[in-house]
């Protein structure tokens, strides 16, 4: 597969197909899944196997996944041959970098993604407990000086004495 003639030929068989289907069967046998992993490298180096490969199958989705795999080996074949789609093939390009972004980035994306949250909650129970606060003063001066009217121009005070619309004239 690494001489382009041969990959040719391999891709106007249903070598790579058959590779295809091979490698989602035998996805336990480390062993198998790099070998075949290799072929899709030499595959993916030529024009004519790389579209077949991209057009005919899920190949990019199962790369992604193998980015996961526990085997290190695994991991970086899958990485080369994914770098290789990024270098031929503007379509699947953005889709790969932002998916390897995000498993490189993963554990930073989820700590931002819990600091978020834990801020919201935060602003939540602030915003709770300075209703509670206002409301427990409120019924204090309630309880000291009787129920009087909130003064509009000082929001959350209470006057001592219910207002008077005369004593608005006077101001």
């Amino acid at each position: 597969a690494a001489h382009p003639h041969c990959a040719l030929m391999l891709s106007e068989s249903r070598v790579v197909t058959s590779l295809y289907s091979l490698i989602t069967e035998k996805q336990e046998d480390d062993e198998i899944v790099l070998q075949i992993l290799f072929a899709f490298y030499q595959l993916l180096q030529v024009e004519a196997p790389r579209v077949s490969l991209l057009q005919q199958t899920q190949l990019v989705v199962y790369l992604l996944d193998l980015l996961l795999d526990k085997s290190a080996a695994i991991r970086r074949m899958a990485d080369r041959c994914l770098d290789v789609v990024i270098e031929t093939d503007d379509s699947w390009a953005a889709q790969i970098r932002q998916r390897k972004f995000e498993m490189h980035n993963k554990e930073w994306l989820e700590a931002v993604d819990e600091d978020e949250a834990e801020e919201y909650q935060d602003a939540v129970a602030l915003n709770n407990a300075m209703s509670n606060l206002d409301m427990q003063q409120g019924d204090e001066y309630d309880d000291e000086y009787g129920e009087g009217e909130y003064d509009a121009d000082a929001a959350g005070v209470r006057l001592r004495q219910p207002l008077d619309a005369s004593q608005l004239d006077d101001e």
